[in-house]
């Protein structure tokens, strides 16, 4: 079963089909990290038929896109990339590196060893999807997409349709991406992606150096990085960053993004030195030691991994919470990218939390996350959400606390975006009154694509089997599978978008106005005699810690519940 399209994403489709109906042959969608462009595309190869093409830019890209759609939609596409060559398969994964090659391209267009060829159309393919399109301008002699293109017939009549999609719809080196594309079909905001529930929302903390970044030097259109990390370094930013996180982000995890590879070793082991368990990743190390080191920060052995560029794309870690830039640009792009690696949801994350490192500067050209989102630094601390709607005139609550949490917000601006997921054991739970929605470790570890692990979302309904008046109570689960062999992100989402379709969505919104109102007595009979009532709990608070005590005794280690299929 394939998942289901949002809103958004049927619309994104929708405006693709229209497009090619209206005879254009190159269009390109923009979405932000985490909003689930895989899952759209997915669903476009689907309603397309017949064979389809997808283009990464990298080759270890390559299996990532391969395992989402194999996840996402059921289809097992071919690979076709160094020495794998699977030019056979419905849907084919390539790396544009290995289709430079014209003998590679000519046996992806001579399959069985007959030409495919009508005219300028390779009749393989119907659909050609571009994942990351802003790294791709024809006629760029640096870049070999144009010439991949060309040959697969997507600039002649008759081609196939060609669909781009990106989070940045621009070059860092500032290229027009018009020769390519011919028109932006449909965009959704980081912002559309917050309001809407789909991201996480982002908080920011401008962390002061003594650096003068109105110094820094430009070459090829960016700041050079061996002066970057020299002002960096003579700043003592890595002791400062460590320093950071420990007073605004201790047990979060974290992503720190550099200019050189020396100065990403520097923050890790600056970390270390103030007690923060951190390795740091490059472009040069093995391929193995690289995920063996995202497979400890997934685990949450290691909390933070200081990069230079190799995690600005292709890295999905929903557990993510926080992000540290230290590296100056003068690039949206990097800067779109590095936020993007810590919007995506994740049970029990409230918000992203950016360290600018950067953000304390006179020079204008210089992206700061204030800057990204057009607010004030001191705004963007009390979320960027709450920033942008203050600075349009929207009501909101002005009272911020110093410490820079998130505020209640009178106007609808999450409708449906916080749920109140409780956590028993290895499940997390949805409770929707009569029924549940608990995602939870699948039987199938190897299917959750990037070599994570793998969740399976159920609805559950539970009956009460023990006698009236026991003391513990016991269950018995009906199950129903919904979704499986996701990643953690996916199955939060499906969770969550199955529970924003159902009638009991008000009891695990937290939005909702009723969380507000005093306890119940009921509520606090209940808590009393478990020796959790607090004076003052709203109805809200007592709520989530019955389901959370409800959920560990069904679903905990202790009380696991008789299960029928």
């Amino acid at each position: 079963m394939s998942l289901p399209l949002r809103d958004y994403q049927r619309r994104a489709l929708d405006a693709i089909h229209a497009a090619d109906f209206r005879g254009l042959s190159r269009v390109a969608v923009v979405a932000p990290t985490g909003s689930g462009k895989t899952v759209a595309f997915a669903h476009l190869i689907l309603e397309r038929g017949e064979r389809a093409l997808v283009l990464a830019h990298r080759d270890e890209l390559v299996r990532q896109a391969a395992d989402k759609i194999r996840m996402i939609a059921g289809i097992r596409p071919g690979i076709v990339k160094a020495v794998q060559d699977e030019v056979n398969a419905q849907v084919v994964v390539a790396s544009v590196q290995t289709l430079a090659r014209p003998a590679r391209l000519r046996r992806l267009l001579h399959t069985d060893g007959q030409s495919l060829l009508f005219g300028d159309r390779p009749a393989g393919f119907r659909t050609v999807v571009v994942d990351e399109l802003h790294h791709y301008v024809a006629g760029d002699e640096g870049n070999t997409f144009g010439s991949v293109l060309e040959g697969l017939g997507c600039f002649g009549p008759g081609g196939p349709l060609t669909v781009g999609f990106t989070a940045t719809p621009e070059r860092s080196d500032g290229s027009a991406l018009g020769s390519t594309w011919q028109e932006i079909v449909f965009s959704l905001s980081i912002l559309d992606g917050i309001r809407g529930g789909w991201l996480s929302n982002i908080r920011a903390k401008q962390i002061q150096l003594a650096a003068d970044f109105s110094k820094l030097h430009v070459r090829a259109g960016e700041f050079r990085d061996e002066e970057s990390a020299d002002m960096l370094m003579a700043a003592e930013a890595p002791k400062h960053a460590a320093a950071a996180y420990l007073e605004h982000a201790k047990g979060r995890k974290a992503l720190v993004f550099t200019p050189t590879v020396a100065v990403a070793k520097a923050m890790a082991e600056a970390f270390r030195v103030a007690g923060v368990t951190s390795e740091s990743v490059d472009g040069e190390m093995p391929l193995e030691e690289r995920r063996a080191v995202l497979r400890r920060l997934s685990t949450g052995e290691t909390m933070v991994v200081p990069n230079c560029a190799v995690l600005l794309e292709g890295f999905d870690e929903p557990s993510l919470s926080c992000i540290v830039m230290a590296c100056p640009t003068r690039s949206r792009v990097k800067a779109i990218q590095a936020v993007g690696r810590g919007t995506r949801v994740f049970p029990g994350k409230a918000d992203l939390l950016v360290l600018d490192l950067v953000g304390s500067t006179v020079r204008m050209d210089l992206i700061t996350v204030a800057q990204l989102f057009d607010v004030s630094p001191e705004a963007a601390e009390a979320g960027v959400v709450q920033a942008i709607d203050a600075k349009a005139g929207a009501a909101i609550n002005k009272d911020v606390p110093e410490d820079g949490r998130l505020v209640s917000v009178d106007v609808d601006l999450f409708a449906a975006r916080a749920f109140a997921w409780v956590q028993a054991g290895l499940r997390f739970i949805l409770q929707l009154g009569e029924e549940d929605i608990v995602l939870e470790p699948s039987n199938d570890p190897g299917a959750g694509g990037n070599g994570g692990a793998a969740w399976d979302v159920f609805k559950v309904r539970r009956v009460k089997v023990s006698a009236p008046g026991a003391r513990f109570p016991r269950y018995q689960e009906e199950r129903q599978k919904l979704f499986t062999g996701l990643d953690i992100g996916y199955g939060m989402g499906a969770a969550e978008d199955y529970a924003r379709r159902s009638a009991g969505s008000i009891l695990v919104r937290k939005d909702v106005a009723w969380r507000k109102d005093g306890a119940t007595d009921k509520q606090r009979a209940r808590l009393e005699r478990w020796g959790l009532w607090q004076d003052g709990m709203t109805k809200g608070q007592a709520n989530d810690i019955i389901g959370r005590r409800i959920a560990q005794r069904v679903y905990g280690a202790r009380g696991q519940a008789r299960r029928q299929a």
